[in-house]
């Protein structure tokens, strides 16, 4: 969902890149869909990130796409470093997010406008 969703971003804002965070099994997976969609170029896997402080203060926007979440450090960390938060409804983010006047992005309703791009 996100590389789509970057894609269509890519699209509209020429300058944009996008940094992924962390390690798993879906690495190569994305890495792959990065190429087909022609993002990457633009698309930064870093992999593990010892410097969560660092990392926010070069990023304007922070994305939160699981569709399976306990209650997100994640999130916590965005908003402690004042930053716009896009986030799937998931594990409390709704709750967190609506306080601190965030952004929600719906899983449903994204996934549907996004499958077929």
């Amino acid at each position: 969902m996100f590389l789509r969703a970057a894609k269509r971003v890519a699209e509209a804002i020429p300058n944009t890149h996008f940094l992924i965070a962390g390690e798993g099994e879906l690495e190569s997976e994305l890495k792959a869909m990065a190429v087909d969609l022609g993002i990457d170029k633009r698309v930064h896997f870093i992999g593990r990130c010892s410097d969560v402080a660092g990392l926010l203060s070069i990023s304007n926007t922070c994305v939160l796409t699981s569709t399976a979440e306990g209650f997100s450090n994640s999130l916590l960390e965005y908003m402690a470093a004042g930053k716009p938060v896009v986030a799937t409804n998931v594990g409390g983010a709704v709750e967190q997010l609506l306080k601190g006047k965030r952004v929600i992005w719906s899983h449903r309703m994204m996934t549907q406008r996004w499958r077929n791009t």
